[in-house]
């Protein structure tokens, strides 16, 4: 999206949150086209050009400006802060990841949802992930948390520390829900053979 945005901070999408998370259900994944095609029909997707300003040549065209997205009743749905990670520390962030291609590579002569090829993108060394949050989707064991997802976790530590940090500042409700989260699965008892990979994720951003 080229320009930008007006001064007014908030952009609004005209439906409820809470109506749509009850239509999205549990167990969706984001591989149902027509369910997919419904959902889009019914909760559409904000139209930036109405918010925005010609584009500005001095800055290419970038949205520079921070901004929040809300549903109907004022619910924060999106943070939008351009420049809180410098460019060395997105970089940073990009050669951690690097690292992960043998991780995320895709299982050979493996079927099922974990290693649907919608999760996967061609690659030079193969077939890889989309990203690493696709590695909480197609995870096949827990032994592929040692090596280079254990380097990953340990390079990107000052990355999820500042990303935390930033959760805390703009929503510390959902700050202190995932800290609590954590907290009640190290805590369970049924689960024990899941404590150290629970341990060693460094961020209260999770799947669950």
């Amino acid at each position: 999206m080229t320009g930008t945005l007006h001064k007014q901070r908030k952009v609004q999408v005209q439906w409820d949150t809470k109506e749509y998370f009850c239509c999205l259900g549990k167990r969706n994944f984001g591989l149902q086209e027509p369910f997919e095609a419904s959902m889009l029909q019914g909760f559409p997707p904000i139209e930036l050009s109405q918010y925005l300003l010609p584009a500005d040549a001095t800055r290419g065209g970038v949205i520079a400006n921070p901004f929040v997205v809300t549903d109907i009743k004022d619910r924060i749905i999106l943070w939008f802060l351009p420049g809180v990670f410098t460019p060395s520390r997105q970089d940073a962030i990009r050669k951690a990841t690097d690292g992960l291609k043998s991780a995320l590579s895709k299982p050979k002569q493996a079927t099922g949802w974990r290693t649907n090829a919608s999760y996967y993108k061609s690659d030079a060394n193969g077939s890889v992930l989309n990203s690493p949050e696709d590695l909480v989707r197609a995870m096949p064991s827990p032994r592929r948390w040692d090596g280079p997802v254990r380097q990953w976790l340990c390079d990107s530590e000052t990355s999820f520390k500042l990303v935390d940090a930033l959760l805390a500042t703009v929503h510390p409700k959902l700050h202190r829900r995932s800290s609590a989260v954590r907290k009640q699965l190290l805590a369970d008892e049924e689960i024990t053979d899941l404590h150290e990979l629970i341990k060693a994720w460094p961020t209260v951003f999770t799947a669950i």
